[in-house]
């Protein structure tokens, strides 16, 4: 019937390049420290790896010699120009895209810098006249916590010495400098699919750079996505139910379920 969908629809396969941006628009986000964002990794490409063993047992008890392939999916803050140049070069690992995220939600790790200017304290703090607030920039650039464009560069405020007649805004300053630090961040979704081989691979990379040793070359841009990444995992719920909106829609659909109702789908292969 015309108003019915064929059971599989497959489009003509096609190569898609990365986007020619002009990269991350507002400034390299705040990252964590090595030990910090190191620890952080560890406990993800664990998971991850335990979850690919899992997989790959089941896949392969139930179709014998298939050799399993999963999805992986790196989130990141900020950006990395070229990641598939560094994809095309780990054996195992095939590049599959990559997309813009504007809504990740800051924390102590990761966050965009403040920029504190001659009237930052002013908009903020009610007390604060043009003076002050010049005055408290200057203090923050003569005691470097800000670069010479007025970035924050230390977040611990603690050690900023203030005169006798600003002492009483210390609360304030404090509370101005961490609201700024709340703005949504920019970052990246790259995608690619992976088999034992590229698992490995990217494993063997991550030990070499947890330990602080110079990567191989041709694949030094796993050095910033390492020290950007905010998530690293197999595809899964996320992306196919949640982000997608899928689980509304089915709800929609078989609440209340009508048992003699044709539901129509359709899936996603990779």
């Amino acid at each position: 019937m015309a108003d019915r969908l064929p059971l599989l629809v497959f489009p003509r396969a096609r190569a898609i390049e990365p986007p020619q941006g002009g990269g991350f628009p507002s400034g390299k986000p705040h990252l964590p420290r090595h030990e910090t964002q190191a620890d952080r990794l560890r406990r993800q490409l664990t998971e991850l790896e335990e979850g690919f063993e899992r997989y790959k047992a089941s896949v392969s008890s139930a179709v014998s010699g298939l050799e399993p392939e999963t999805v992986l999916v790196i989130e990141i803050a900020g950006s990395v120009e070229d990641f598939k140049q560094a994809i095309d070069a780990t054996e195992g690992l095939e590049w599959l895209g990559e997309w813009d995220v504007e809504d990740i939600e800051p924390n102590d790790d990761f966050y965009e810098p403040p920029k504190i200017g001659v009237a930052f304290f002013k908009k903020r703090i009610d007390q604060v006249d043009e003076d002050q607030s010049r005055r408290i920039r200057d203090l923050f650039q003569e005691q470097e916590f800000i670069d010479k464009d007025g970035r924050l560069v230390i977040d611990d405020l603690e050690g900023l010495v203030l005169p006798d007649d600003l002492e009483r805004f210390r609360e304030d300053i404090n509370k101005a400098v961490y609201g700024a630090r709340q703005k949504l961040l920019a970052g990246k979704l790259f995608v690619s699919m992976g088999n034992q081989q590229g698992i490995n691979e990217l494993l063997g990379l991550w030990q070499i750079w947890e330990r602080g040793n110079p990567l191989p070359q041709g694949k030094t841009k796993w050095r910033d996505v390492f020290a950007q990444t905010l998530h690293i995992r197999r595809w899964g719920i996320e992306e196919t139910l949640y982000e997608t909106g899928m689980i509304d829609r089915w709800r929609d659909l078989v609440d209340p379920v009508n048992p003699d109702q044709e539901i129509h789908c359709q899936i996603e292969l990779f």
